[in-house]
């Protein structure tokens, strides 16, 4: 029993051992999983940083697409120098092409001279491999300060003409609006006039009109009470034929005037429906214009965004693979790792299932052996009972006999 006890508590330690195993498994499965998310985080950070360096590609592209027609009208000053900085450049090149050649040449010259002094021509070649060296860093350096500078002359001189270039815009905008506001004002102001004068002369014709009717009234009524009923037969007098003919020339005259004014109304409005016709068809062109440049635009970023977006759909498929057979090999690992921790366990249970039945076949043997023993004991004291019981039957029926026997002899 101490042995299977002994046996016992080794398993459970094993047991034990075996969890803490397991714990650190877990706790490496753990690490590894925080180390994934931390990596995906990574990843998902640099296809921000990629999406923010493409869309200010995106800007880059679209400022140099902008500022191009800028580009081409750059003062013929700023022009004349950077050619100049060119040439310039381009002799220091030259210049140090010749150092270049001329080094070389001695340096062969050098080699194949023949002299036995072999240190001087070392000591030539390093000289003038130094030379060339310096020739050359000077030269990449000056390239480099130039190229700089060009740059930044490039960048102030188009930030310099899109200021310009907004100014212009602008003041183009507030011209027009000026322009348009006192032609507006213009017309409203000659529309008022026009509607003035016509009510004027709306209301001093009904003036007029109004004292010839009461002056005929007058006349008539005159007539008719000096002369009655003579002045319904004989034909009217010259003086009401002149104020009636007097009447009808003011009357065409002031038809004409009206007419002439209404003429002159509808050249107004004819010039102003031209005037709104030149500006609608001004607009239309400008409109035309800024839709074929903006559908350039569209059909560029269209085109750029379909490159991108077959970069980013391969990036993604690139991703998921990496990704997956990374988990994969990860999924496959763990699992191996828990298969053989299953089947240490299942092998150290088998062996101590094995020594518990080992220890409890070794105790029934035991048990049954002394058994058996006591068996035979109880047997043999059976067998001894049994024979004394035979022994005592055996004396009583010899004592009944007796008895028997006596009581026969008595009775006889």
């Amino acid at each position: 029993m101490e042995e299977l006890y002994m046996y016992i508590q080794t398993i459970e330690r094993e047991k034990e051992a075996l969890g803490q195993d397991v714990a650190e498994w877990k706790e490496r499965e753990l690490k590894q999983r925080a180390d994934n998310v931390a990596l995906t985080k990574r990843i998902e950070e640099l296809e921000r940083a990629l999406f923010d360096a493409r869309q200010q590609k995106d800007v880059l592209c679209q400022r140099v697409f902008d500022t191009q027609p800028a580009v081409r009208e750059l003062d013929a000053g700023h022009i004349h120098v950077l050619k100049s900085q060119i040439e310039a450049l381009q002799t220091s090149l030259d210049d140090a092409e010749r150092a270049r050649q001329s080094a070389v040449f001695k340096i062969s010259e050098l080699s194949m001279g023949g002299s036995p002094e072999k240190t001087t021509q070392d000591e030539w070649m390093k000289h003038f491999k130094h030379d060339h060296e310096l020739l050359l860093q000077r030269a990449k350096l000056n390239m480099a300060q130039l190229q700089e500078r060009r740059d930044i002359e490039m960048d102030v001189a188009l930030r310099k003409l899109r200021l310009e270039h907004a100014c212009a815009i602008e003041k183009l905008k507030l011209s027009h609006e000026m322009t348009l506001t006192e032609w507006r004002h213009d017309e409203a102001r000659r529309g008022k006039e026009i509607e003035s004068a016509m009510e004027a002369d709306r209301h001093s014709a009904r003036l007029e009109m109004k004292h010839h009717l009461q002056n005929a009234q007058i006349h008539h009524q005159v007539a008719i009470g000096t002369r009655g009923q003579r002045l319904l037969v004989d034909a009217p007098r010259p003086d009401d034929e002149l104020v009636v003919r007097l009447a009808l020339d003011g009357l065409r005259a002031r038809r004409l005037d009206a007419v002439k004014k209404l003429c002159l109304i509808r050249h107004a409005f004819w010039r102003h429906h031209l005037l709104r016709r030149w500006y609608r068809w001004q607009h239309v062109a400008g409109t035309a214009k800024c839709v074929r440049t903006a559908a350039r635009r569209t059909l560029s970023r269209c085109v750029q965004r379909r490159s991108e977006e077959a970069a980013r759909a391969a990036f993604q498929t690139w991703r998921f693979a990496a990704s997956s057979a990374a988990q994969q090999g990860l999924h496959t690992a763990v699992m191996q790792q828990v298969l053989s921790g299953e089947r240490i366990l299942r092998w150290v249970v088998a062996r101590w299932r094995r020594r518990v039945l080992v220890a409890f076949w070794t105790w029934k043997s035991h048990s049954l052996a002394r058994a058996s023993g006591d068996s035979a004991a109880l047997k043999a004291e059976i067998t001894k009972l049994h024979d004394e019981l035979a022994k005592t039957k055996a004396e009583t029926w010899r004592c009944k006999r007796q008895l028997l026997q006596q009581f026969k002899q008595s009775a006889m």
